[in-house]
């Protein structure tokens, strides 16, 4: 049938044995069976009807990967597991002979792929300091902490004077003797310190930028230290993908006039993480990406500082 682009279309199964409708891709789209959408395409909507003894096995994402009728079910008539990234298969939700019983009883069965999470842990190592706080709930004081738990360290000694956190490559983190960040990679802190204290300086990092295949989305994250005395205005990421860019021709700054995607961040603490999403599909494309801070100093001035580049492939 042809129906016009945008309009909306209602499909309805009139019997009791209904399951689900999916699309061309066998992904469940509505388990009711009054369904209304709209026309974007060409759309394929077919129906899974609940007849006697069929088995149907979905994946997590509501994904039919088989379905088959039986008279009789045994363990080895599993499918093979679905793989899901990021998780590992540890099952179904209905076990053989839960799924025998139903099709000897003549009913049909919608059986689901179980997963759990994999859980990814960084390594840090701190050097004149210690961790005194986590919210990584495992954590057992081997420096091994969970992925994008939250570590808060402080520099161990107060002579003499403290100045300021480094990482493994030497760049200053945080000027502040107590310092919370995210866990995002393995990480290697030192506390340094002096017999002078030092002048403070705010600070912008993009600490991880990513495509997240399970959400379908891309993912930036970034990291500020700015002085209390200043008032930080507005902080967030800049996103382009014009060749100019992606090559590194022309800095990514908010002057920019070529094509500009801005995050900006609802949160306006001197120090704190910020992290945005982007929902996209996969397929080739790349990204330069910065974070920046704009601030106004005690005198009025207004500056923005932007942090390192980064190219995120999607």
């Amino acid at each position: 049938m042809s129906v016009p682009k945008g309009n909306l279309v209602t499909v309805n199964y009139l019997s009791d044995d209904f399951e689900a409708w999916l699309n061309d891709k066998n992904r469940t789209v509505s388990d009711k069976a009054n369904y209304t959408f709209r026309i974007v395409g060409d759309t394929v909507i077919n129906c899974v009807s609940k007849n006697a003894g069929v088995v149907s096995f979905y994946n997590a994402n509501g994904d039919l990967i088989t379905s088959k009728k039986f008279t009789k079910f045994a363990i080895g008539s599993f499918p093979a597991a679905p793989t899901l990234y990021g998780h590992t298969f540890t099952g179904w939700d209905k076990t053989a002979e839960e799924i025998d019983e139903a099709v000897k009883a003549g009913k049909s069965v919608k059986v689901t792929a179980q997963y759990k999470k994999n859980l990814t842990y960084y390594s840090l190592v701190l050097n004149g300091g210690e961790v005194v706080d986590t919210s990584s709930d495992d954590y057992n004081g081997e420096m091994s902490f969970r992925e994008f738990s939250t570590v808060t360290v402080k520099a161990s000694f107060e002579t003499p004077i403290f100045r300021y956190w480094v990482d493994g490559n030497g760049n200053i983190v945080s000027y502040r003797r107590e310092y919370k960040f995210y866990m995002s990679n393995n990480l290697e802190l030192t506390a340094v310190y002096g017999v002078t204290p030092v002048t403070k300086q705010p600070t912008v990092r993009t600490i991880s930028a990513y495509y997240d295949k399970e959400n379908k989305r891309s993912v930036f994250v970034s990291e500020r230290d700015v002085p209390d005395e200043y008032k930080i205005l507005e902080t967030g990421f800049l996103l382009s993908s014009d060749n100019d860019i992606l090559n590194q021709v022309t800095p990514l700054t908010l002057d920019y006039k070529g094509e500009l995607l801005k995050s900006v961040s609802i949160n306006k603490d001197n120090s704190g993480t910020y992290v945005a999403y982007k929902p996209e599909k996969t397929g080739w494309h790349l990204w330069g990406v910065v974070s920046y801070v704009t601030y106004q100093l005690p005198n009025g001035r207004i500056n923005t500082i932007y942090s390192n580049y980064q190219r995120i492939k999607i």
